[in-house]
């Protein structure tokens, strides 16, 4: 038998957030090694945070990602309550979470449309696309934007937030700006519901890869901004008991980012993970989408993650609505608060999956520690795994880029 040594090199992984590579090793025919080639430079936010007054985190972490920097930012503030032991408002919460869909149909959007369509058609300028479903584009963009409307309404604008604050927000939306949101929810919701048809019948590539989930729940919604942690089997767990499970480990010496592993196994979170354990908590349009959907659940091809990313925007179009229609907005400040010494652990789901900030505050209000797990960090094992099962069979560079950008990596989160 051959001892050949096959090395698979692919310098950029283009149309992902960040930037990496892909490096695979093949001995007598068999994978050895299937790793992403990180070419982002350190970010060091968890160090620039120490020392610094405690208003200052979610600014700061919401530098971390131009993707999705709202999320970073409320985790952030969440954690900081969670650390002054303050109880925010109910109105509070529901513009939160307004926000969070946001950021998910914008996120999603961006990459469904913008960073992997391009991959079923073979393209390499995702501008023909455009040319092939002038429709389908129209709805892709318009259901962007109306992301970044709820989060230049909520939030101030749609990239960096100006109007959160710890213990509430600064600047209220005007109940005729919600109006129009829930407005607009309401006419694309079709367009959306159709967009989702055009994906369903594309070619998904067909394999799978028994792995674990993990996502936040609730018990009476599709969970994004509190909850438990729930994996699969119905194995439910306090966010702190989680955290101290899921391990962060550095591979080798010059890796950027931290890897996570749940009892030595990878796992995957994100609109997949989430599909998977919570499908019964989502509306119902989102529940007509998924019933028509081209797998079965448990779903354990990770192509079909665009068709999960799309049947989360469909719910949050509908949540959306249903959120607007019970608030009545009314006038309160930020709660006031004092430094104390105090340390603050907060869960949410980022668009691309569980995300954790955790901070230890002392007396003057200063962050004396901080720790920031992101999504990409904790399913990077997982994509390197499927990776490594995916090149069992000859597959071109292509194809290695299509299983990588359906994953929908940030990069630039991961080496904060």
């Amino acid at each position: 038998m051959s001892n050949k040594r096959i090395t698979i090199h692919i310098n950029e992984i283009n149309k992902i957030e960040g930037h990496a590579g892909f490096v695979g090793k093949l001995e007598s025919g068999q994978i050895c090694e299937a790793r992403l080639e990180v070419a982002e430079g350190a970010r060091l936010i968890e160090g620039i945070l120490v020392g610094r007054k405690i208003q200052e985190a979610p600014w700061i972490t919401s530098r971390i990602c131009g993707i999705c920097p709202t999320i970073h930012n409320l985790t952030s503030i969440k954690a900081m309550e969670a650390a002054l032991e303050i109880k925010v408002s109910r109105q509070t919460i529901a513009l939160r979470k307004l926000a969070l869909l946001g950021q998910l149909i914008q996120s999603h959007m961006t990459h469904i449309y913008f960073l992997a369509l391009g991959d079923f058609f073979n393209l390499k300028n995702d501008t023909a696309l455009i040319k092939i479903n002038p429709k389908n584009a129209a709805s892709a963009i318009s259901l962007r934007d109306f992301g970044n409307l709820i989060l230049n309404i909520v939030c101030g604008r749609n990239i960096h937030p100006t109007t959160t604050a710890i213990g509430g927000f600064r600047r209220l939306p005007a109940a005729n700006q919600l109006k129009k949101i829930a407005g607009t929810a309401r006419k694309i919701l079709e367009n959306a519901d159709q967009f989702f048809d055009f994906l369903n019948n594309l070619f998904f590539p067909q394999f799978q890869r028994l792995t674990m989930f993990a996502a936040l729940c609730a018990e009476n919604e599709y969970a994004f901004y509190d909850g438990k942690i729930k994996l699969p089997k119905n194995k439910i767990y306090a966010v702190e008991k989680f955290f101290q499970k899921a391990k962060e480990f550095q591979e080798r010496p010059e890796d950027l980012i931290k890897k996570v592993k749940i009892a030595k196994e990878s796992y995957l979170v994100g609109a997949l993970a989430r599909i998977n354990l919570n499908h019964k908590k989502l509306n119902s349009a989102a529940k007509s989408a998924l019933s028509r959907a081209n797998f079965q659940l448990p779903c354990y091809n990770i192509f079909y993650n665009l068709l999960a990313q799309m049947v989360e925007v469909i719910h949050a179009l509908e949540e959306t609505q249903k959120i607007i229609a019970s608030l009545k907005i009314k006038e309160e400040s930020p709660i006031p608060y004092k430094a104390k010494r105090g340390a603050g652990l907060a869960a949410t789901c980022a668009p691309r999956g569980l995300l954790f900030h955790y901070y230890e505050i002392n007396t003057k209000g200063l962050i004396e520690k901080c720790n920031i797990v992101t999504p990409t960090a904790q399913f990077l094992a997982n994509l390197e795994n499927d990776l490594e099962k995916f090149l069992e069979q000859p597959r071109q560079n292509d194809d290695i880029k299509m299983l990588i950008r359906a994953y929908d990596p940030c990069i630039t989160c991961a080496v904060h």
